[in-house]
């Protein structure tokens, strides 16, 4: 047998750190992968809330003003004024309500200016669009707000109006909730819905809407 062979089944002390280095690498993604999906869970929750407390104040204008939606008081009856109204413009009228415009900022858009008050609200302060003809009431399926990202055949929709048929394929662009949005019903609930769910449910459930994009 030749002299001087050794062999040895442990660790150097570079394969050891090697190792721990490999062991903390994989801990610390599995935290942050940890992190970021509870922090978007948690980002999601909030904007449901702020969807539902939107609703609820769009129940009590309609209780304090016989049923109208901002739309009727601002246009008084007629609609020459739709064309120039913008969705800063409708939640404006909405403010006694909303008592502050942040309730108007989704926490996982990246766009969203924040305003200090209603005076100076504009589209850039709003995350979520309104149907201005959409009617806040008990047992009412009808749309009323939702996320503003929204897409047709995989081109986001600009602000300004928006005719939302049954006949269109819309969704959601990346933007904000990765392809997926929340909307808010005249009966108070919000429903969370993905691109193909959204286009059956508008295509089964809801009439001709024009939609105010901010």
């Amino acid at each position: 047998m030749k002299r001087g062979q050794h062999s040895s089944s442990g660790f150097s002390l570079l394969e050891l750190l090697a190792s721990i280095s490999v062991i903390v690498l994989i801990g610390w993604v599995f935290m942050q992968s940890e992190h970021s999906g509870t922090k978007t869970k948690a980002q999601r929750i909030k904007c449901i809330n702020n969807l539902k407390n939107i609703g609820l104040a769009a129940r009590i204008f309609a209780n304090d003003n016989e049923n109208q939606t901002p739309s009727d008081v601002l246009r008084q009856g007629g609609k020459t004024n739709l064309a120039t109204l913008s969705a800063s413009g409708y939640f404006r009228i909405l403010s006694n309500e909303l008592v502050t415009p942040r309730i108007l900022a989704c926490p996982s858009d990246m766009r969203i200016l924040e305003s200090p008050n209603f005076t100076t609200l504009s589209n850039m302060n709003v995350s979520f669009f309104a149907n201005p003809s959409g009617r806040a009431a008990a047992g009412s399926s009808e749309l009323l707000y939702g996320d503003r990202n929204l897409q047709t055949n995989g081109t986001a929709i600009s602000n300004g109006l928006f005719e939302m048929s049954p006949n269109l394929n819309v969704g959601w662009t990346k933007e904000i909730h990765e392809e997926q949005g929340d909307v808010a019903f005249g009966d108070g609930s919000v429903q969370q819905f993905d691109n193909r769910s959204f286009s059956e449910a508008m295509r089964s459930r809801f009439s001709t809407n024009v939609l105010l994009i901010p």
